[in-house]
């Protein structure tokens, strides 16, 4: 009984809060956290690989028609991305910095949009 409630303490605190600008119902939320191990990005579409800290590969594909939409769905160490945090993930326009920590957000409704939150180590 007591290794049982050990081990439920312990899967408890490994989970990740669902931050507060994640609009999806916390029963739908879905997360990855790892690292950036393929990243292509293009004038209108985004691709990346995470490899996990689960030991699992997740790819997701992010559709975009301006930059700014793109924008409006990455967060840099949880505040909102904007134009000049480029540089802290990228090494130049669409070359990803190596091993890059992100947390993906995915929402099972088939409406809220995934987000990307970044998570460079600071220099």
């Amino acid at each position: 009984m007591m290794l049982s409630a050990i081990s439920e303490l312990f899967a408890y605190e490994r989970r990740l809060r669902v931050p507060d600008y994640f609009s999806c119902e916390r029963n739908l939320v879905t997360s990855w956290h790892g690292v950036i191990s393929g990243y292509q990005r293009n004038d209108n579409s985004l691709d990346i690989e995470v490899s996990t800290d689960a030991d699992t590969v997740e790819l997701l594909t992010l559709n975009y028609t301006h930059p700014n939409e793109l924008l409006s769905r990455f967060y840099l160490h949880d505040r909102p991305f904007n134009d000049l945090d480029w540089d802290k993930i990228e090494s130049s326009s669409g070359i990803i910095k190596k091993k890059i920590p992100v947390t993906v957000w995915l929402c099972e409704d088939q409406k809220t949009k995934p987000l990307i939150n970044w998570r460079p180590r600071k220099q």
